[in-house]
């Protein structure tokens, strides 16, 4: 699985991003400003933006995923990590966050936490089944 942002989702990444800034909500249109950068390919400028979201939000646990897989994508495989890991720690049952965590961890050859993540991944999607 390749960790990447939806180019056709760029057209409503800029109205989620006007409709956050309306809003005065500064992280999220960071946020979203980021992704609409990242999604036409301005991975590296995207990260100040994901940054400066997870800042002003610290429970934006979207700006750090989001940072986690703009700095993969530029293999940057431990700031990569380092933000999927404070993004799982904000949102706990956010089964994508651990699948790219996974990867990233794989790329690292730290097959420890590659395993350990497997076991969180396994036991969430047992959570879903049992639903």
């Amino acid at each position: 699985m390749a960790i990447s942002f939806n180019p056709s989702m760029t057209l409503a990444y800029k109205y989620l991003a006007a409709i956050a800034k309306s809003k005065n909500d500064l992280a999220s249109y960071n946020n979203y400003t980021g992704m609409i950068l990242a999604a036409d390919k301005k991975t590296l400028e995207s990260i100040p933006y994901f940054l400066e979201a997870a800042k002003i939000n610290r429970s934006l646990y979207e700006a750090h995923f989001n940072a986690g897989l703009a700095y993969f994508a530029i293999n940057n495989s431990l700031d990569a990590a380092r933000h999927l890991e404070l993004c799982v720690k904000t949102k706990p049952d956010f089964l994508e966050a651990y699948k790219q965590l996974e990867i990233v961890y794989n790329k690292l050859g730290d097959s420890q936490k590659q395993e350990n993540i497997k076991n969180i991944i396994n036991s969430l999607e047992q959570n879903i089944v049992s639903k």
